[in-house]
């Protein structure tokens, strides 16, 4: 990624991309960075029971069949609701491509919450928390992180970057949803 540096200040330079949400996308995603962290928001909403979406999001085993840039996926330890995942994929954007890895050391509290913190991997630090509820609209799915990265992160473009990733891993978690459950609907 430091190599990617110099080409991203370019490509920022000529052609400013914001972090906005896209109105379009069941998914809404906010990048900020703040100093040297990079905050990440996301929310969505769908139809599925919140044990249905529960299902998917804590499904680490099978994770690399549906989420796109996740190309390895496994639960190394599990202690009850302690477990520590290591993933690894390829993240991409345009003509942009960089691999990661990550070890996170992550908390469950069935079936409302997500909490996970990094080890190792491509991040100095990361903790992250994902909350599900349910109300009459549907399934509530948020997640909130907030990340140092080992690497400088352009603004405009990286940012840009980091949230297309976003969008995409929760869109493909939203697509499992939907296909282990055919009669829901992804609400905006």
């Amino acid at each position: 990624m430091r190599y990617l540096a110099w080409p991203l200040l370019v490509l920022t330079l000529i052609n400013p991309v914001t972090a906005d949400t896209n109105a379009q996308s069941p998914v809404t995603v906010h990048v900020t960075k703040q100093g040297e962290d990079i905050v990440v928001d996301c929310e969505m909403v769908t139809d599925v029971s919140q044990a249905a979406a529960w299902a998917v999001l804590t499904d680490f085993e099978h994770m690399a069949q549906f989420v796109p840039n996740v190309q390895e996926s496994n639960v190394v330890e599990r202690y009850g609701d302690q477990i520590r995942v290591q993933q690894k994929g390829r993240a991409h954007f345009g003509l942009l491509s960089f691999g990661f890895e990550s070890t996170r050391d992550i908390e469950l509290k069935p079936i409302t919450q997500i909490r996970s913190k990094s080890i190792s991997g491509n991040v100095r630090a990361m903790t992250g928390i994902t909350q599900l509820s349910h109300d009459n609209t549907g399934t509530h799915i948020t997640f909130h992180s907030v990340s140092t990265p080992s690497t400088w992160i352009p603004p405009g473009i990286g940012l840009a970057f980091i949230k297309n990733e976003i969008s995409e891993q929760f869109q493909g978690m939203l697509n499992e949803m939907r296909r282990r459950h055919p009669s829901a609907q992804t609400f905006s």
